[in-house]
């Protein structure tokens, strides 16, 4: 018993860890409850372990709406939340986002049973409690990493969509099988409101009010001036600020070309002749790939020191834009070849788009400082963009699901990506450029400029 109680001591030299790891949980319960729909819609009319007769039947068209009534509430809540975490922190914030989500999601059986425009509030109210997740990487990242660590923690939490694959799925499917699809809404409820629980527990928005030791709080705050009271967001000035919009641009066109291949992959290979249980391994292969380019590009970013920021930055920008898009160049003129090397390309392909993590998630936080859960929330808002973008420019190029207008959709991702790149690059900066004093500090390119942002 004393020694289990001594390495719970322990972690109060590294709680900056625990917090990564709540985090992250807390991250992908937000994220496993409203998405779990686009698994269930397929099943919801013919399980038959359900018993319910009565159910109505949605159509193709009925559930494209319920889709996109999702990403409507993350376009809604984005915007409160990010005032939310500016006067009260990400503490409450989040166990009010948490509780929300958790009922929601228990309502969304009932709702579809009742009516499509309860549904349709429902599924609203989901995407709302979502869109918490979007500042809150970058609010944990500016209250929690030490400088040296800002690559790596950056890249832990936002590969929080691995626990789709690790979690919402296995679970889905048993729970399927053995009770019926509304039990999934119902099990998914209760790990959301257990992540909460622990969220409340554990997280504190400063350091200093937490279990954390002197040494860590030391450690975590070493390089940064401590702000104190209420974050004011300068607003005027960020939006001002041509280098921001330029950072914006390149994340668009990333999350747009990572989004594409992800949501159409399946049906791009099952167009190329792969059956199902091959067409669901080529799928997933990519997804683990961006998570591993996302991991090591956190990684060598924060731990390579022979140049500065702004150069790593750069390389980032290039490996995750440009290098992507001579990869998928190469996917649209191979596309009648071998199938086995579609895979491989897709792959390649997600693991250069990971390094984003070292691109522009890494500049807006270093460039934003204690506001970066406004600028990377946006980052996180054009996940939503481009679930509504994209389909529509599916829809319109790939209307006949033939190769040469796959070929088509491809090369127009290739050419915004290069565009991305073209645009981004030469306006990189790691100087934090909202403060009162920025002005005072040095060039761009000083490693003191990028490393002493307030917090």
């Amino acid at each position: 018993m004393d020694g289990i109680l001594a390495r719970v001591r322990s972690l109060r030299n590294y709680y900056r860890y625990v917090i990564v790891v709540v985090t992250f949980i807390m991250l992908g319960s937000l994220m496993i409850g409203p998405d779990v729909f686009t698994y269930t819609m397929v099943y919801m009319e013919n399980n038959s372990t359900d018993g319910n007769s009565s159910f109505r039947i949605y159509n193709d068209v009925d559930k494209n709406w319920l889709i996109t009534s999702m990403a409507v509430g993350t376009l809604i809540g984005m915007y409160p939340f990010n005032w939310l975490f500016s006067r009260y922190g990400a503490q409450f914030t989040i166990i009010g986002a948490g509780l929300l989500c958790t009922a929601s999601t228990c309502l969304v059986p009932l709702s579809l049973d009742f009516s499509f425009p309860a549904a349709i509030i429902v599924r609203i109210i989901q995407g709302i409690s979502y869109s918490a997740d979007f500042g809150l990487v970058g609010l944990v990242v500016s209250n929690w990493s030490p400088i040296g660590e800002t690559a790596i923690i950056l890249a832990l939490l936002s590969s929080f969509t691995f626990l789709k694959a690790s979690v919402q799925l296995p679970l889905a499917a048993y729970m399927l099988g053995a009770y019926g699809w509304r039990s999934i809404y119902y099990a998914i409820g209760g790990i959301i409101a257990g992540s909460t629980a622990l969220w409340a527990i554990v997280y504190r928005d400063d350091p200093r009010t937490s279990p954390a030791t002197a040494i860590e709080v030391v450690h975590i705050q070493r390089g940064k001036e401590k702000k104190e009271g209420r974050v004011s967001v300068p607003y005027r000035r960020i939006l001002s600020d041509y280098r921001i919009y330029a950072l914006w641009a390149a994340a668009l066109v990333d999350t747009a070309a990572s989004i594409m291949l992800m949501t159409y992959s399946s049906k791009f290979f099952a167009k190329l002749g792969f059956d199902s249980t091959g067409t669901a391994l080529a799928t997933s292969l990519p997804g683990y790939a961006f998570i591993v380019g996302k991991i090591l590009t956190g990684i060598l970013s924060d731990a390579i020191k022979i140049v500065s920021e702004t150069t790593k930055i750069r390389i980032c920008t290039f490996i995750s834009l440009q290098l992507s898009a001579f990869v998928l160049l190469a996917i649209a003129l191979t596309i009648e070849g071998d199938k086995s090397i579609q895979v491989a390309f897709q792959v390649i392909f997600q693991f250069l788009i990971g390094a984003n993590v070292g691109a522009f998630y890494k500049g807006g936080v270093l460039m934003s400082g204690p506001y970066a859960f406004f600028v990377i929330g946006n980052v996180q808002l054009f996940k939503s963009l481009s679930s509504l973008i994209e389909p529509l420019l599916f829809g319109w190029i790939v209307s006949n699901n033939e190769l040469s207008e796959w070929q088509t959709f491809y090369y127009i991702h290739v050419g915004v990506l290069t565009l991305g790149t073209i645009i981004y690059i030469p306006f990189v900066t790691t100087k934090n450029r909202y403060m009162d004093d920025d002005k005072q500090q040095g060039s761009d390119d000083s490693e003191e400029a990028s490393e002493h942002y307030k917090l």
